[in-house]
């Protein structure tokens, strides 16, 4: 019934705790994260764009932390996202290498300054 109730109302949170003492919320409301950290990640990225030949495997790992955040991306760093995405895609086609093609980073609708901490 909580479920139900929520779908008219997106401004209310619904606390369910079952018989077995466990509880959850709904929505699901991601965590928050540090500034500095998107920050860090950003300057990652502007790293890897200026150079002309980024390390394969630290551009992995900055592109798959920012799709597993991807809800705390600006718009901002989701473009230069879009951009170090298309640049290693580049980089496998002229080595003949495989890649996975993955939905474009955007902002999402629901983050506000809330979700980030200081």
């Amino acid at each position: 019934s909580s479920l139900r109730y929520l779908s008219g109302h997106d401004d209310c949170v619904a606390i369910i705790v079952s018989e077995d003492g466990t509880a959850e919320w709904f929505p699901y409301l991601p965590p928050q994260i540090k500034r500095s950290e998107l920050a860090d990640y950003q300057a990652q990225v502007q790293a890897l764009l200026a150079s002309e030949s980024p390390d394969n495997n630290q551009t992995w790992k900055v592109l798959d932390w920012l799709r597993s955040h991807r809800v705390y991306l600006p718009a901002e760093l989701c473009a230069s996202a879009n951009e170090l995405v298309a640049k290693e895609r580049v980089q496998r086609e002229k080595a003949g290498a495989l890649y996975v093609v993955y939905e474009p980073f955007a902002p999402h609708p629901a983050m506000n300054d809330e979700y980030l901490i200081d």
